[in-house]
């Protein structure tokens, strides 16, 4: 006959014994565990290596990014400048038209009337 286990018999109140030698299962096991970590941890080293290059060359270009800016907003200001000094021109020259224009208007001779016959 087959003994049939149960559950109560499994969890008896006796703690099982433990075996305090080292065998070479378990220095395998730790040689293993020993090998994965060097390995995880040499990889994650050079993935923060390569992050931190990516964030270096970032930051190199957007400081050139914010140089260019930098200078294309100076010149946008010199642009807005020659602009007024362009308009002020433009406005002066146009005065000085109307005078010349007015001048030969005043100093030429007017046509005198033809009659009708």
């Amino acid at each position: 006959m087959e003994k049939s286990w149960r559950f109560s018999e499994l969890m008896s109140d006796v703690a099982p014994k433990l075996d305090n030698r080292v065998s070479t299962g378990n220095l395998l096991t730790l040689i293993a565990l020993l090998i994965a970590g060097a390995i995880a941890w040499g990889t994650s080293q050079g993935d923060i290596k390569a992050l931190a290059q990516r964030v270096d060359s970032g930051e190199k270009r957007d400081d050139k990014a914010a140089e260019t800016l930098d200078a294309v907003k100076g010149s946008v200001i010199e642009l807005k400048g020659d602009n007024k000094a362009i308009r002020a021109d433009i406005e002066r020259q146009g005065r000085q038209l109307d005078r010349i224009e007015q001048l030969i208007r005043d100093t030429s001779p007017k046509p005198a009337p033809k009659e009708k016959p």
